[in-house]
């Protein structure tokens, strides 16, 4: 078994003129902290095939670079969830008023198939007016 290929995602400068959708799905994102690998957990509230907007109860700073992944949720009980990885960059993190810290993500590339995967599940649901 070789090396997972890792396909980048759709190049945009501009995330606006890509839709967006509202979902909450479990994320992990990977990071160093003072030379030890953490983990910290969260959800995705919205997203979009080049980057979301994820909860965390961790302050990440600007313009980070990390892996995360996310599960796309079965769609019947007798499914599993749709495990994504993602290398991601982060673009702001604010304290929300729900007292989780919002975070802005920038999605640079996809490993495997993960961006098919988002495009084909997002199909299924009712894109953001903007």
């Amino acid at each position: 078994m070789g090396t997972p290929e890792i396909i980048a995602s759709p190049a945009s400068l501009e995330s606006s003129i890509h839709r967006h959708y509202l979902i909450k799905w479990k994320l992990a994102i990977s990071m160093q902290v003072n030379g030890r690998d953490r983990v910290f957990h969260g959800w995705i509230g919205e997203i979009s095939t080049v980057g979301a907007t994820a909860y965390t109860e961790n302050n990440l700073a600007a313009n980070s670079r990390f892996p995360a992944q996310f599960h796309i949720p079965p769609k019947s009980t007798h499914e599993h969830a749709m495990l994504v990885q993602v290398d991601c960059k982060s673009t702001y993190c604010v304290l929300d008023n729900n007292g989780m810290f919002r975070v802005g993500l920038q999605f640079n590339a996809f490993l495997g198939n993960g961006l098919a995967e988002l495009e084909k599940e997002l199909t299924d649901h009712v894109a953001l007016k903007r």
